[in-house]
């Protein structure tokens, strides 16, 4: 496994960068990317990662209104990342916005990317309207619907990514799935909900029960 950001993610992100339309060169972007997605801590949030949610957004592409903004998004949203901490997005946020500011990007595209990136809070604050920020959070949330294997693997690669000991890592991640999945239901969009929503649900309930937290 791949764990940098290559000469075929560059090529992919010059071609957004081109579609974007700024009049400087995106690599060295890309490149402040790279080196963020290769930090010694990741295990889970690295470039395997946005490389998921590239190909789970090139599923849904067609139906969203901007996607050249969502793509972005997807790009920076976990381009902070500190283990533990709670304003990972907001910073995030902050560091796409003045990147693609600096790179001539236009203003309200800055903060569209800036906006869309919040979504994956996930803390229930989305409007209903906003297809758009729905559909990212759905795509950073899709890999809770992998294979039980693959599920497990992903979680042992975030708990290796914290602090903590195995008894609070386990029940801190299994209270934020038990909020995911006491709403109606996890995903937001009929595209992930048809894909995802049942075994991302017994992923969750078994993931839970490993935990000893009740989920219902």
């Amino acid at each position: 496994m791949e764990l940098m950001l290559d000469e075929h993610d560059l090529a992919k992100f010059l071609r957004l960068w081109e579609r974007i339309g700024p009049p400087s060169s995106g690599e060295q972007v890309f490149y402040v990317l790279k080196k963020a997605y290769a930090e010694q801590h990741r295990r889970y949030h690295n470039a395997e990662h946005i490389r998921h949610c590239l190909k789970e957004f090139g599923a849904v592409r067609r139906v969203l209104e901007d996607p050249s903004a969502v793509e972005m998004a997807i790009w920076f949203h976990d381009a902070v990342f500190f283990p533990g901490a709670p304003n990972n997005e907001e910073r995030s946020a902050v560091l796409a916005q003045e990147m693609l500011w600096e790179g001539g990007v236009p203003e309200e595209v800055g903060v569209r990317v800036a906006e869309l990136i919040m979504a994956t809070k996930h803390d229930g604050k989305l409007s209903s309207r906003d297809l758009d920020a729905i559909m990212l959070a759905d795509i950073d949330l899709s890999s809770l619907g992998a294979p039980p294997q693959v599920f497990d693997e992903n979680a042992q690669r975030i708990r290796n990514e914290t602090r903590m000991s195995n008894e609070e890592f386990f029940r801190k991640q299994a209270l934020f799935f038990k909020k995911l999945f006491q709403r109606t239901s996890i995903y937001g969009t009929d595209f992930f909900y048809d894909e995802y929503e049942w075994r991302a649900r017994r992923n969750i309930e078994r993931f839970a029960r490993s935990a000893g937290v009740a989920i219902q």
